[in-house]
């Protein structure tokens, strides 16, 4: 088994009621996750988005570019304030942009409020 198909497998094992659970949610046949296990198939490789999401962690710890299972990547990050902010209301990017200038703005005023 790969680095990748080991962290797969870690993950499982420690945030999934069972194997089965997860191929479940997944959507892939039962005993995947075994053939996975074995070496037999790296069929986890396209899916590695959806994998990581039921895992609780990011793509880049899966393919071993990150060390922290529970980091969060840029993109889910912006994801999630965006989510926080408008809930399922799709936004554009210059909507974002605007979002992020007045938060800066607010952030230098209460900075200057402090030294004042």
């Amino acid at each position: 088994m790969d680095e990748t198909g080991k962290r797969i497998a870690d993950l499982i094992g420690e945030r999934c009621e069972s194997s089965a659970a997860f191929e479940r949610e997944l959507g892939i046949p039962e005993k995947t996750v075994n053939d996975w296990r074995r070496g037999k198939s790296k069929s986890y490789r396209s899916r590695l988005t959806d994998i990581a999401k039921i895992l609780g962690t990011t793509s880049a710890y899966l393919l071993g570019e990150a060390d922290d299972p529970s980091a969060i990547s840029a993109q889910d990050a912006e994801r999630a304030v965006k989510f926080a902010l408008f809930g399922d209301i799709e936004i554009d990017d210059e909507v974002m942009a605007e979002v992020k200038d007045y938060a800066k703005f607010v952030a230098e005023r209460k900075k200057k409020q402090k030294t004042e």
